[in-house]
């Protein structure tokens, strides 16, 4: 039986970072509580609000504040009970996203 050629190589194998059975079983755990974090703000607001909230350095303060918390010993938001970590990747990943879609836009 023949095998095909692929040249990726060099190329990052997204699957093991993006497939929660392929995840870093350290990763995983935080992963799986921002999307949680995730679940709750589509229920809060609706899902994609994020996208419409300016300006996003807003999504910086909030990581901010929830670092802080939990920097403090403060482990659980009082609000949705979910790990302030959680949250605060969760705002991170916003920012990025929001960030580079201005980029994007600006070509």
């Amino acid at each position: 039986q023949e095998i095909g050629i692929k040249h990726d190589g060099e190329k990052p194998q997204l699957s093991k970072y993006l497939h929660p059975l392929f995840a870093n079983r350290h990763f995983l755990p935080i992963v799986l509580e921002t999307i949680e974090v995730l679940k709750y703000g589509a229920a809060k607001y609706q899902p994609d609000n994020w996208t419409k909230v300016t300006p996003r350095e807003r999504y910086l303060d909030a990581a901010l504040r929830h670092l802080s918390a939990a920097d403090s010993g403060i482990e659980r938001d009082e609000e949705s009970g979910l790990l302030h970590v959680a949250h605060a990747t969760c705002s991170i990943l916003m920012y990025g996203a929001l960030t580079l879609a201005e980029r994007a836009k600006r070509g």
